[in-house]
């Protein structure tokens, strides 16, 4: 299944101070999400903090999530890990569950040579019984996926149905080539120039800033989806402001107050990346007005 054209939310997740999972936190930001106009959520990625909630959360989270969901999109879950056996696990974790991929980074501890990476995708997609979706993340994993390394993994397996990358180069080669299947989704991740990619028919994508801006996210998507790219630019800008200022204050930190600004009670970071003090909130609620999520 191709994705649709249009914005996927990495998902944040919901947590109270000891690392209990807040499905109804969940469910609401999920549903506000869906009302915006996305095409597909990502449950468990960098946003959704894969990598910090508790193991003994993992599953309540994605069977929430596809509770809240309902049918109405895609559910993508993160599986990232460092090796075949602990991603055997994760997947033990989602046994019998009804999502639609699982998107996985390189293993981020060590850097993989090209050879390492195609067996690890190879292997994964043999494991697994849902579809696999790459996520390109180089800055943590120090490997970067290449048009090469798809073709060898596509090789293999047809499991293989997609990629996550801020590569526009990559992902404008992968639109293009014949030799990429039909079904194959370009996931673009790099916020920053979302509206160039668009125009260079890369139209589905995803970041977790859409998760704190609803309101601006869904105008920024009307605005592509009828060629407005004047107001689409203008709406990017102001989700990219956003997280500029919000970065002020560590981008989790300011994360948390604006998540909880708009409604969803939790933490939304790993629990050393954020303050519970009153300046921090009032900051990021000055922030959130200033550039127009919130009156």
């Amino acid at each position: 299944m191709k994705m649709n054209a249009g914005f996927i939310p990495a998902l944040g997740t919901p947590v109270d101070e000891n690392g209990i999972f807040l499905p109804e936190s969940y469910e609401k930001q999920i549903d506000d999400m869906l009302e915006a106009g996305a095409v597909a959520v990502l449950v468990l990625g960098s946003m959704g903090m894969m990598y910090a909630i508790r193991q003994d959360q993992y599953r309540s989270v994605v069977e929430t999530a596809i509770e809240a969901v309902g049918g109405r999109c895609p559910v993508l879950v993160g599986a990232m890990d460092n090796s075949l056996w602990r991603v055997k696990e994760r997947l033990r974790y989602l046994a019998g569950l009804d999502i639609d991929g699982i998107v996985l980074t390189p293993p981020y501890y060590y850097a993989s040579t090209p050879d390492e990476l195609v067996r690890f995708y190879v292997g994964v997609a043999q494991v697994s019984p849902y579809n696999v979706y790459m996520y390109d993340l180089p800055v943590v994993t120090q490997t970067k996926i290449t048009y090469s390394s798809i073709e060898r993994v596509l090789a293999e397996t047809d499991k293989l149905k997609g990629i996550k990358t801020a590569d526009q180069a990559l992902g404008r080669n992968l639109i293009l080539s014949k030799n990429i299947p039909s079904d194959f989704s370009v996931i673009y991740s790099g916020l920053d120039t979302v509206d160039i990619a668009y125009r260079w028919g890369i139209t589905t994508y995803l970041d977790g800033m859409f998760t704190c801006t609803p309101r601006l996210s869904r105008i920024l998507d009307q605005s592509l989806r009828t060629g407005d790219y004047e107001k689409a630019a203008e709406y990017l800008d102001k989700i990219l402001n956003l997280r500029t200022d919000m970065a002020k204050i560590g981008i989790f930190n300011s994360y948390k107050h604006a998540m909880n600004i708009l409604g969803y009670e939790g933490c939304h970071a790993p629990d050393y990346c954020f303050r519970n003090n009153d300046e921090d909130y009032e900051y990021t609620l000055s922030i959130v007005k200033k550039h127009g999520e919130i009156d």
